[in-house]
């Protein structure tokens, strides 16, 4: 009876150890689930800090991007100022060539009524000179006639007639050679007043057609040296602002680029770091984990030689049937623990390693877009998705919290099973029955365990699959980003050109209307020399015209 109520006490102190066996694996586990709690937060804060710096470097780039836009902006609204000043300029100096074409016009006009007024005065210069001599004639006829009269009334007719004949033969003689010598005075005077009228039409019409000719000639030498000043300093500003657009643009490309492979440089140590630290703390734990289970599986060798040996002979048999069911349930149990173990160590370890890499291409991506996005849309969908990406972290925390929960309740069940089992422990008399109620609810509780194992397994998989969904969906957002940032860069491009376009079309307006106005004067000269050829001509009829009225007066 001793013999048998000691082999009770044994059985019952041999389950006692292993329910603290159990206890102590699964206070083992929480320690290891808090462990990577708090790997997975120092992750989340790494992860959020490199957000910060993600977007703190988009703000610069973006800041940088807008003052390069801004100067490129001031630059061609000086150039185009430039363009501008120069057509008023050349808009000014067309007006001057018009007054000063009008000038022209209003001094040649003047020249003509001056001509008309010289002819005029000439012609009345004429008729006074024709006037005078004809009422001196008369005077002398008649001076001459009363003379004669008073002489042939002294003498007699017939005494008086042969020199009456040969006064009035002279008179008739020196009548004539008046008449000649008035004649002769006429013509010579009136060829006097003709050259002098020619010589001074010749000057003056060779005065005008120099002044004439050098006015052109040097308005135009000026006119011809301005535009192609102008149009070299055009070109040459052109050309400087070209090189200089390039130089500027291959600056800012390199600049970019030397940004982008120092960020992925930067990027791809800091992740080599997170590797090295993540593989030497995964190590750490496996080699942890191995150590405990040398130390489960020595204990419970050394539990069951002890048990083995504490048997008596009457309970032999039964002992050794129990020690085999025990042993073969507690490999069974070992190795589905070991199994379980690693698988979830091979889980969890998979799962960190894949969220390492995805957040590792997500900083690589996020390091390639900060050097290229240039708008606030862009940053205000970008902080709407990081948004978005922290709502999942927080629901990520809550399901965590509850698996944590979810532990705490399996303890307490767990510490309730124990506290029942001291329970069973206490009654001596009913060994055997306890025993096998004890194997009973041990299997339940492992098949429990199983249940919560499978559950949380279940929930790490459609937490993985929630993570791959929002991978994909951040993949697709990324995608749509890139796809506006090349339609942003294309549209920029098409601007630079369309004002490049502006600016070549104003220069060539600019040419086409100097070559106009360059035109106007020519077409203007040459209408002012042909009006001056048509006022020489009618000039010229004129002067006939006083020539043929001459004639017909002295005849």
């Amino acid at each position: 009876m001793g013999k048998r109520l000691k082999g009770r006490r044994n059985d019952n102190n041999s389950s006692h150890q292993y329910y603290v066996g159990i206890k102590e694996k699964l206070a083992t586990i929480t320690i290891e689930l808090n462990d990577k709690t708090k790997t997975i937060e120092l992750l989340k804060l790494a992860r959020k800090k490199d957000a910060a710096r993600t977007k703190q470097l988009l703000a610069e780039a973006e800041e940088h991007m807008k003052e390069q836009l801004a100067a490129q902006q001031q630059k061609f609204n000086k150039e185009l100022e430039k363009q501008m000043d120069f057509a008023q300029n050349l808009v000014t100096e067309k007006s001057d060539l018009a007054k000063r074409c009008d000038e022209l016009d209003a001094e040649t006009q003047k020249a003509n009524a001056n001509a008309a007024r010289e002819a005029e005065r000439y012609k009345m210069k004429l008729k006074d000179a024709k006037d005078r001599w004809t009422a001196q004639e008369k005077v002398r006829r008649d001076q001459w006639i009363v003379k004669k009269t008073e002489e042939i009334k002294k003498s007699t007719v017939a005494a008086l007639e042969p020199d009456i004949q040969l006064i009035l033969a002279k008179g008739k003689t020196d009548l004539e050679k008046a008449r000649e010598a008035a004649t002769e005075e006429r013509r010579k005077l009136q060829l006097q007043l003709e050259k002098d009228r020619d010589i001074a039409l010749q000057r003056l019409k060779e005065d005008y057609e120099r002044q004439l000719v050098e006015a052109r000639e040097k308005e135009r030498s000026k006119l011809m040296t301005r535009l192609d000043a102008a149009d070299a300093e055009l070109q040459q500003q052109l050309s400087t602002q070209r090189r200089r657009l390039q130089e500027e643009a291959e600056a800012t490309r390199n600049e970019l680029y030397a940004e982008m492979r120092a960020a992925k440089l930067s990027h791809a140590k800091e992740m080599d770091e997170l590797k090295e630290q993540h593989m030497q703390k995964l190590q750490a734990a496996a080699e942890k984990m191995q150590k405990e289970k040398q130390d489960i599986m020595a204990k419970y060798e050394s539990e069951f030689m002890a048990l083995r040996e504490q048997t008596s002979v009457e309970c032999e048999q039964f002992k050794v049937q129990l020690a085999s069911k025990l042993r073969d349930e507690m490999v069974r149990e070992k190795q589905e623990l070991e199994k379980q173990m690693l698988q979830s160590r091979d889980a969890k370890i998979e799962l960190v390693i894949e969220k390492l890499q995805e957040e590792s291409r997500e900083m690589v991506e996020r390091a390639e877009r900060k050097a290229q996005k240039k708008f606030s849309q862009e940053r205000v969908e970008f902080e709407r998705k990081l948004k978005q990406t922290g709502e999942i972290e927080g629901v990520w925390m809550e399901k965590n919290r509850e698996l944590h929960e979810k532990l705490s309740k399996l303890e307490r069940l767990h510490d309730d099973l124990r506290r029942e089992n001291e329970a069973l422990g206490q009654d001596l008399r009913q060994t055997s029955d306890k025993a096998s109620d004890l194997a009973r609810r041990l299997h339940e509780e492992r098949r429990q365990h199983e249940g919560s194992v499978a559950q949380l397994e279940k929930r790490c998989s459609s937490l993985q699959t929630d993570n791959e969904y929002t991978q994909q969906q951040q993949s697709v957002e990324i995608t749509a980003l890139r796809e506006k940032q090349a339609t942003m860069e294309s549209h920029f491009q098409q601007q630079v050109q369309k004002l490049r376009d502006e600016h070549d079309t104003a220069l060539a307006n600019l040419h086409e209307r100097v070559k106009a106005t360059v035109a106007r004067k020519d077409q203007t000269i040459a209408d002012l020399q042909e009006e001056l050829h048509l006022l020489q001509v009618k000039l010229e009829k004129s002067h006939t015209l006083i020539e043929e009225q001459r004639l017909q007066l002295f005849q």
